[in-house]
């Protein structure tokens, strides 16, 4: 994934002050972006980031678009254990 170690999504209480659970990047340092209740927000802003910030190959965004694919419909954390497994994590 390029210089990102961690472009795995969480979903539950949020880092920035949302009242319910969402999800969001799990490294929100490398991967700055606010909360959401739709998972396609997250993962198509984290598979932007790893070729834009992280320079990833084409084979990590590959990879990272089949991810947002499989997660893509899914609700709550089983949209985020969906997506995260997809990456390998």
């Amino acid at each position: 994934f390029g210089s990102c170690a961690d472009p795995t999504i969480v979903f539950g209480p949020t880092s920035d002050g949302r009242q319910e659970d969402a999800f969001e990047p799990s490294d929100i340092a490398t991967f700055p972006q606010g909360s959401a209740l739709n998972i396609d927000i997250i993962s198509n802003f984290i598979c932007d980031q790893l070729v834009n910030a992280c320079e990833a190959d084409e084979a990590a965004l590959a990879t990272c678009e089949t991810a947002a694919a499989a997660a893509s419909g899914l609700e709550a954390q089983e949209a985020a254990d969906a997506f995260n497994a997809a990456l390998g994590f």
